[in-house]
């Protein structure tokens, strides 16, 4: 059965504005559990660990000067980045580049990303949705950020492609012309046949 990149698209332009998590499925960072106290030293040893981030000392101590304050204000703990540092920089996961993947690491740390929920709505978008890795790299933090749920992408996905709920596919045989369907508010889909 071939995939249908109208119900894709539905799906990620749909999902966020109905979806909603659950309270329990809330993320919600624990505060103070750093053994040392010093949070920007912490973050600033691991960076520059070789074992670890491996980052050189120089440029370790200035992500860590730069973002201790906000990881400290958001509540965010080494264990919290660690864990979404590997989310973000596995081969196996994400995979981005370490340079690349510290720099996410703080930003979505101060968005209070769950690292569980990122793998898992990632894996949704590359695994069911078949999505371009690159895409679906962009596309998982969004989703969280606007209470959108892997489950429930996958569920929706599966209802409007699987034969259990509509079916929607675009055909236009050999015409050679590119279809574009609005999809509201200046959501448009195109497709060259």
């Amino acid at each position: 059965m071939a995939r249908s990149t109208f119900a894709v698209a539905l799906v990620v332009l749909m999902l966020p504005a109905t979806a909603r998590r659950n309270k329990d499925d809330l993320f919600t960072m624990e505060a103070g559990n750093s053994e040392a106290g010093d949070l920007q030293a912490e973050i600033e040893s691991w960076l520059s660990d070789r074992w670890s981030v491996g980052l050189s000392p120089s440029d370790a101590q200035w992500w860590a000067k730069k973002e201790s304050w906000y990881m400290e204000t958001c509540g965010a703990t080494l264990p919290y980045l660690k864990k979404l540092y590997s989310v973000l920089s596995d081969r196996l996961k994400m995979a981005y580049p370490p340079s690349e993947a510290v720099k996410l690491m703080f930003e979505y740390a101060k968005k209070q990303l769950d690292p569980d929920q990122l793998f898992a709505m990632y894996s949704v978008l590359v695994n069911r949705l078949r999505l371009s890795q690159q895409e679906s790299r962009s596309r998982a933090p969004e989703l969280l950020e606007k209470d959108a749920a892997s489950a429930e992408l996958s569920s929706l996905y599966s209802f409007m492609v699987d034969g259990s709920g509509m079916r929607m596919q675009l055909w236009a045989p050999g015409s050679g012309k590119e279809i574009s369907i609005c999809l509201g508010k200046g959501f448009w889909l195109k497709s060259r046949v």
